[in-house]
C-alpha cells in the first residue's frame, strides 16, 4: 500500500460517509473505484462487493441461476449468512 492508498483511506474516514448509499457527504468512493477498475478490466461494468458469498451470489443472480437450480461451488462457500435459501435457493452441490 502506498501513500495514495493511505490518503484516500484517511480522506474517506475523516469524512465520515464511510457508506456507498448513507453518510454526512456521500464521496461516491466505491461508485468511482467501480468505474476504474472497470475501465483498468477493459469491461463495461464492476461491481464492488463486501465478501467473497457475496461476490458468489451476484455472479449467480447476473448468470440468472434461480431457486431449484444447482451450482457446484467450494466447499468453503455457502455456509455463511448469505447462503442456500436466504440467497434466492442458491446451494452448494449438498445443499442446505
Amino acid at each position: 500500500m502506498g501513500e495514495e492508498e493511505i490518503e484516500a483511506a484517511v480522506r474517506l474516514l475523516r469524512s465520515k460517509s464511510p457508506f456507498r448509499y448513507y453518510g454526512i457527504a456521500l464521496r461516491r468512493e466505491v461508485e468511482s473505484f467501480e468505474k476504474e477498475f472497470a475501465q483498468f478490466l477493459g469491461v463495461k461494468h464492476a461491481l464492488a462487493v463486501s465478501s467473497g458469498s457475496s461476490a458468489i451470489a451476484t455472479a449467480l443472480a447476473a448468470l440468472g441461476v434461480g431457486p431449484g437450480q444447482e451450482v457446484i461451488v467450494p466447499a468453503t462457500c455457502g455456509g455463511g449468512g448469505r447462503g442456500g435459501r436466504e440467497s434466492g435457493g442458491h446451494t452448494g452441490a449438498g445443499g442446505h
